[in-house]
Parts: structure tokens; sequence; C-alpha cells
């Protein structure tokens, strides 16, 4: 089985970003690697890389490089979902640039100068915050000026855009910082799970119908459907499922159920999403394109539905809560959805192109 076949020129400007996320996703691993030698013993690299600088460095990689995949995936698609050209391929490689700068400067200031913003994911000490924000407003531009003047105006497009408009304004709101830290620590909380369970939710499900018409030819009409239930499900419980967090802080005990229930639910659209287009393929008796891609992609539904929504409910529940919360149960959660639901999305998309 083969990659889907290049249409237009300009889609191969999704590869450099492929390749340098590639790269990135590859160091992720290494530090990963390093951060649990030290958890099994503590005096590993100590004095070289401790575990501090360790860890921003391991989160900040995480998000670059699957910053970077989604832009080549949202490169890759639109001009196919448009049937056009990208407005600027330059504009794109400009942005590539960009944001490696910024993500270089970062781990520099990282690793030799004890530069850091000190809050997780959002790390980088100025100026390079700036130069990624840059970067999506040059994401946006490219894929807004694509989507308009384009043949064709699809619901993947669209949704694949509003997710990373939402992922590019809520970045620009986190650049502000509030004198008292438990302010500051609140509005950064809210931004980066508004980030999980809104912009990123958007953004995989308009990737992940993308991949699932391409590589099995379903029903564009079935695949549109799940996604407007998806975008339903982000829009109105999003927040809500925000609650689940909510349980020990002073806040109503209605919580304790509302957060608990929506949490869980956005996950469900992609799985039922991917399960559509698998009955649609056995009806027709076909394969598809690439078995590489559509296990990765495979393993991304199952990754999304288990890790985010199965493992999700069972330490969200508050009476299994109460005793789970802030522990390394929570952050294996955080490991097993994160890289289900968008790590093994980004690869599916590499692999498919």
């Amino acid at each position: 089985m083969t990659a889907l076949t290049i249409k237009y020129p300009s889609q191969r400007v999704a590869y450099p970003f492929f390749i340098a996320s590639a790269a990135l996703f590859l160091l992720q691993v290494v530090f990963g690697l390093i951060l649990a030698a030290q958890f099994v013993w503590p005096t590993f690299l100590v004095d070289t890389l401790p575990f501090n600088v360790g860890r921003e460095t391991h989160l900040n990689l995480l998000v670059v490089w699957l910053l970077l995949g989604m832009m080549g995936a949202s490169y890759y698609l639109v001009p196919d979902e448009t049937e056009s050209e990208l407005y600027s391929p330059r504009l794109a490689y400009i942005q590539l640039a960009v944001m490696l700068v910024a993500g270089v400067g970062a781990l520099t200031g990282f690793w030799f100068l004890g530069l850091s913003r000190g809050k997780p994911f959002t790390e980088a000490a100025m100026p390079w915050p700036w130069l990624i924000a840059v970067g999506a407003v040059l994401l946006l531009v490219n894929l807004g000026l694509t989507i308009f003047r384009g043949k064709r105006r699809t619901a993947i497009s669209v949704v694949l855009f509003a997710g990373m408009a939402g992922l590019a304004a809520m970045y620009l709101i986190n650049m502000a910082t509030f004198k008292n830290l438990t302010v500051d620590y609140y509005w950064w909380w809210w931004i980066i799970h508004l980030w999980v369970e809104g912009a990123w939710e958007l953004i995989a499900a308009a990737v992940a119908a993308y991949l699932l018409i391409a590589l099995t030819g379903v029903e564009r009409s079935r695949m549109h459907k799940w996604l407007y239930v998806e975008v339903a499900l982000v829009l109105f419980t999003g927040i809500i499922g925000i609650g689940h967090h909510y349980y020990w802080i002073g806040t109503p005990n209605y919580w304790l159920f509302w957060g608990a229930l929506f949490s869980v639910l956005e996950p469900v659209p992609i799985a039922l999403m991917a399960y559509d287009a698998l009955v649609s393929m056995r009806q027709r008796k076909v394969e598809p394109t690439s078995r590489v891609a559509w296990y990765w992609l495979g393993g991304s539904v199952l990754g999304h539905l288990l890790g985010a929504g199965v493992w999700g409910v069972a330490i969200t529940l508050p009476q299994i809560n109460r005793w789970t919360h802030g522990t390394q149960v929570t952050a294996s959660h955080g490991h097993f959805a994160f890289y289900g639901a968008f790590g093994m999305l980004a690869l599916a998309a590499i692999y498919t192109t």
C-alpha cells in the first residue's frame, strides 16, 4: 500500500514540517527516558541536567513537535480540501523558520541561561513566545487566505481553521501575567485546559476526518456528521468538562456529577467516526490506501478513547479522584491521552502523505 498522491505542488510544503516534527519527537523521547531514569536514580546526570530543566525541555518539545506535525498536516490537507494551491508556500517556509528559531532559542534559555517563565508547557522566556505567536499568525493567514480563495469550502477545512485560531488566540491570551501568583496560575490553568479540551480536540477531529476519507474512501457526509457532533461537544461541554478538576477547591457539589460526565464525552465522536469508516470499508470491500498510516490512525483513535476517555473517567470519578488527584496516576493519564489523541494522529498524518 502506498501513501496519497500529491495533487497540488504546494502540498510539498508539509514535508519540511514533518521532518522537523519527527526530529523533535525523537529528542523529546530521549529527554523523557532521561527523566524516567532520574526517578529511579535521583543522582543520574543531576549536575549536567537537573530534573527541572529536563522536565521543561520535555514538555516544550512535546508542544512544538505536535504543533509542527499538525501544521504540516494542515498545509497538506487544506489545498486538497479547497481544491486549490496553498496561498503562499514561501510564507509557510518563513513560518517554519520562525518556529524553529523560537524553539532553539527557548531550549538555549533552558539549558545555558536558566531562563524560564516557570509555568508548565509555556516556560519559554521572552522574546521566544512572541516568535511562536508570530508563527501561529502566519499559519492562520496562509490557511485563511487559501480557504477564502479556494474553489470549495468544506467542514473539515473550516473546523481545522477554527481549532488553529482557538489555539493561537489562547496562546496570545496566555501572554498576560498577574502579580498575584494564585490568579496568575489559575489563568494559566484555564488556558492549558481549554487548549486540550477545546482547540486541540477540534484540530484532532478535522485531521482524523480527513485521514479517514483519504485512507478508506468513506463517504464525506458520514465523516461530516461525526465532525459536527464533535464540534457541538467541544462548544457546549468542553468548558463544563473542565469542572472535573473542581472537586476539592470549595466549589458546589454539582461539579461532582457534571464535571465527571462531560469530561469523558469528547473522544466518543472520533471513535464512532472511525467505526463508521470501518463499516463503510467492509460494505464496499476495500482496503486502506496505506496500512501503516491506517494502523497509526487506529492506534490514535483507541489511545484517544482509552487514554482520555476510559482512563480519564476511571480517575475522574470523585470516589477515586479523592485518592489519585495530583499523583503519578494523573501524570500517566496525561501521557497516555496526549500521545494517543494527538501524537499518534500526527504520526498517522505523516505516514499518510
